[in-house]
């Protein structure tokens, strides 16, 4: 069966129910800083702000609307994979989507020593996750969107991210990498 997010739409409207700002207060004592796409503000080769272009910034009626329009008014239940250091991250996710959307996040807790290799296996329903630290582009990009890479489990494949990820390693100038991302 299909899960709900392989509706782009659905994708949009989890984003848009997401008041970052209150996460990060929740979650992190406000110590935090919100992201809107593939190289978030930490990471050394930050270099554009999506927070005003996003289709995934906070706009909670839109939320809704595109879940009623993907029929899934009522919202539903997914199983999320997280280690057990993310467990409050997790749970305030929980409470804000439940609140704006109705979608139930189920924890599914492991340890690091267990999450990865089950995140690694596709063994998941959904799962919380990531990187930080990331000191390249490619880092950032080709490890998690490019089609068959090593922290691509869940096969995103995307013709123009491919094409985009392979121009930016092919050249050593960072200017002309940035470029193509």
């Amino acid at each position: 069966a299909d899960a709900p997010w392989d509706d782009i739409n659905v994708v949009y409207a989890m984003g848009r129910a997401l008041n970052r700002d209150t996460f990060i207060e929740r979650a992190f004592q406000g110590k935090a800083v919100p992201a809107y796409g593939p190289i978030p503000p930490g990471e050394k080769y930050y270099f554009r702000d999506l927070s005003g272009s996003s289709a995934r910034a906070f706009a909670p009626d839109s939320a809704r609307k595109l879940m009623a329009d993907a029929g899934l008014a009522d919202g539903f239940e997914v199983q999320v994979m997280a280690t057990t250091g993310t467990k409050v991250p997790a749970e305030v996710l929980g409470a804000l989507l439940k609140e704006e959307i109705n979608v139930t996040l189920i924890p599914d807790l492991e340890e690091s020593s267990v999450f990865q290799p089950r995140r690694a296996a596709g063994e998941w329903d959904a799962f919380m996750g990531g990187s930080g630290g990331d000191p390249d582009p490619d880092d950032a990009v080709d490890d998690w969107f490019a089609d068959g890479s090593k922290f691509n489990t869940f096969g995103y494949n995307d013709e123009t991210v491919n094409r985009l990820n392979l121009k930016q390693k092919g050249s050593i100038d960072l200017e002309k990498r940035l470029a193509h991302i």
